[in-house]
C-alpha cells in the first residue's frame, strides 16, 4: 500500500515537473499558453505537497507568488516586505 503511494507521487512529480519545464520554454517564446502549463504545474505540485502532508510548504508556495503570480500574471511583493509591517507595528 505505501509503495503505491510513493509510486503515484513519483509519477505526479514527474508530470508536474514536465509541465513546469514546458511552461518556462513557452514563456521564453512569449507564448500565451505558458499560463495554462504554469497553472497545471503549480496545482500538481500543491497536490503532491498536500498528499505528503507538507502544509507549511504549501503556504510558502502561495506566499512567494506561486499560484497567484501564474494566474494573475503580476509579481508579488517579496516575503520580507509582506512580513516586515506585521513585525514592526
Amino acid at each position: 500500500m505505501i509503495e503505491d503511494f510513493f509510486t503515484q507521487l513519483t509519477w505526479l512529480q514527474a508530470i508536474g515537473t514536465t509541465f513546469g519545464v514546458v511552461q518556462v520554454l513557452l514563456a521564453r517564446k512569449n507564448n500565451i499558453d505558458n499560463y495554462l502549463f504554469g497553472i497545471v504545474a503549480i496545482l500538481i505540485s500543491l497536490w503532491v505537497l498536500y498528499q505528503s502532508k507538507l502544509y507549511a510548504d504549501i503556504i510558502l508556495t502561495m506566499l512567494t507568488g506561486g499560484i497567484v503570480h501564474t494566474i494573475i500574471g503580476v509579481e508579488m511583493a517579496p516575503l520580507k516586505e509582506l512580513i516586515h509591517p506585521l513585525l514592526y507595528k
